[in-house]
């Protein structure tokens, strides 16, 4: 069955991919200032960078601030997890390998790559959770690790 909130949010969201590349000379000033009117400044949130250099949106990303902070909530537990479990401290890219190795349902993937949105995310949720004191940042053969507080 299709997934009408998600067509209508890709549909959305490539209008105004369009948009923006046929207007090249809009300041970001300008769509900064869009960011708080409602809906349209959702959309405009939820555009990436890469979406709008290659003019088409991610059909598998949705601009639902929601699924934004479940997906890092998920993030963050992974590795809250596997700190639990090791007896010792863990480097980022140790992390970032346990964490790609669960989706978000907790299946195994067949997949061993890590794609760079991975390693992005994973590295953004550790400066939160050692921000926020969960986690602290130490040395493992002059290789920055994490273990809990």
């Amino acid at each position: 069955m299709i997934d009408l909130a998600r067509c209508f949010d890709a549909a959305e969201r490539n209008a105004l991919l369009r948009i923006l590349n046929a207007h090249h000379d809009l300041h970001l000033a300008d769509l900064r200032a869009l960011i708080g009117c409602g809906r349209l400044g959702r959309v405009i949130r939820s555009i990436t960078l890469r979406e709008v250099m290659q003019g088409v949106a991610d059909p598998n990303r949705r601009s639902d601030p929601a699924a934004k902070v479940e997906a890092r909530e998920r993030i963050e537990t992974h590795i809250l997890n596997a700190l639990r479990a090791a007896a010792e401290p863990l480097s980022a890219s140790e992390l970032i390998a346990q964490i790609s190795e669960h989706t978000g349902s907790g299946e195994v993937t067949e997949d061993s790559e890590i794609s760079e949105a991975q390693r992005s995310a994973a590295a953004a949720a550790l400066q939160r959770l050692a921000a926020s004191n969960k986690i602290r940042r130490t040395l493992k053969s002059r290789v920055p690790a994490y273990r809990l507080r």
